[in-house]
């Protein structure tokens, strides 16, 4: 890949003598083009996306089950067969491997004495058929992997416990893991990939695996839902410790999560991967319940702004009938009954109920209505029996808005998230009130 991006750099081209205005020139340049081609790949990756979407749709002319589902099962076999080549390398091949020993500065000695169910993401564990077929490994073969998960086109490899066998120091181990794959894994992998079109009597072989980064530490919450702290990332570019962390399907990086709520959970989450990439280890439970109570405590000096929850209102009208001296739901016509209103639209419903009752104030504030932004929070109990209320964002009505529930508050967008984290950390859930019994743990 670094050779492919240097072939763009014009012949003759050298950035350690070349004048300051002919650098920014090329930075620009490199820019653009990657601006380029950065379009092109999402361009050519949502045309192939659409053309799987269309034959999988009976609407559409060329419908064809088979061939969706070729596609489908297709890229699952190949994932699973990417898994078992990878697990295959590291339980022999790897081990008597004496050219690339000599290039890792290994001895072959060492190398094998390194076995794949040693020193792994949860210590010397076997998987029963059962815990595969329940964690989606079943195709695994053999009763260890270094496979923690795979996604499409992607599979995750837990290298840990290979560096920690070899004694590797913690400053050398993003370059020893990435001249493993560049030498041994990845043309390993080339080969497999070879077979494995000729195997499926394909022309040739399509396939590359690329090492597309290195993470030092990894939370795992789920599949496609983790935090990672990346250390190298293609095509060669080395990141200092703690300082790209990377957020996939976590409330951290939704539009909706409160700003206060969001620092809360990064602060936990980054505190955790320190922890781990310092001491190999948890934190202690005490140490996270204290963060939390510091997080309770800190919420109430925080504007609403911070701590209420962003949404987007639609079909406020579909839902609302009236809003003016009471709140009328619309009814579901096949059903006869109320219908279900989002959460979101019934606190917006409470805000213009109170305003029209509090009508000095329709000067002041807005009416909330379909295609407006809203803040949202939970609230204390109440003789209007209100339980959730909006406002659209920067103008609180704070005249006559009900006071916010920060226990509740608390409970949904810090707490509950976090718990998630406490409980894969194999802790117990904490409740609001934040109290434990230490004989517990």
């Amino acid at each position: 890949m670094a050779e492919e991006i240097k072939s763009f750099i014009p012949e003759g081209f050298n950035p350690e003598t070349c004048s300051l205005e002919e650098l920014k020139s090329m930075i620009e340049q490199m820019h653009d083009k990657e601006d380029f081609y950065e379009s092109k790949q999402l361009g050519e990756k949502l045309f192939l996306n659409s053309m799987y979407g269309a034959v999988s749709s009976k609407y559409f002319i060329g419908f064809n089950l088979e061939v969706s589902k070729s596609i489908t099962l297709q890229g699952q076999d190949l994932n699973h067969f990417s898994e078992n080549c990878v697990n295959r390398y590291f339980n022999g091949i790897f081990q008597n491997d004496t050219e690339l020993h000599k290039k890792l500065g290994i001895s072959t000695e060492d190398a094998k004495k390194v076995v794949i169910n040693k020193g792994s993401i949860s210590g010397v564990h076997f998987y029963s058929e059962e815990e595969k077929k329940k964690s989606g490994m079943e195709h695994l073969e053999g009763d260890f992997s270094t496979c923690v998960a795979g996604d499409t086109d992607s599979i995750y490899v837990e290298f840990g416990r290979f560096v920690r066998q070899l004694n590797i120091p913690d400053e050398k181990q993003t370059e020893f893991v990435v001249n493993l794959w560049n030498y041994g894994c990845g043309p390993y992998m080339e080969k497999c990939y070879d077979a494995y079109a000729k195997y499926y009597q394909c022309k040739e072989n399509l396939e590359v695996l690329e090492l597309e980064k290195v993470c030092r530490t990894t939370i795992l919450y789920a599949k496609k839902h983790y935090a990672m702290e990346e250390v190298w990332e293609e095509p060669g570019v080395y990141l200092p410790d703690m300082t790209n962390i990377i957020y996939k399907g976590l409330e951290v990086i939704q539009g909706s999560t409160p700003p206060y709520a969001r620092k809360c959970q990064k602060e936990m989450i980054e505190f955790v991967l320190r922890n781990y990439m310092h001491s190999d280890e948890k934190p202690e439970f005490t140490d996270l319940v204290s963060m939390l109570k510091k997080f309770r405590k800190e919420m109430e000096a925080q504007p609403v702004d911070e701590i209420a929850k962003s949404m987007n209102i639609s079909d406020y009208d579909k839902f609302i009938l009236e809003d003016k001296g009471r709140i009328v739901i619309a009814v579901n016509g096949q059903t006869g009954k109320q219908m279900t209103v989002p959460i979101h639209v019934r606190a917006s419903a409470y805000h213009n109920y109170l305003l029209y009752k509090n009508k000095q104030y329709l000067s002041k504030y807005q009416i909330i209505r379909s295609k407006d932004k809203v803040k949202m929070y939970y609230t204390k109990t109440n003789k209007d029996n209100i339980d959730i209320f909006a406002y659209i964002p920067g103008s609180y009505p704070y005249e006559f808005a009900p006071a916010i529930d920060y226990d509740l508050q608390f409970e949904k967008t810090i707490l509950e998230p976090l718990n998630r984290l406490i409980e894969i950390l194999g802790y117990q859930r904490m409740t609001s009130s934040l109290a434990y019994t230490e004989e517990l743990f």
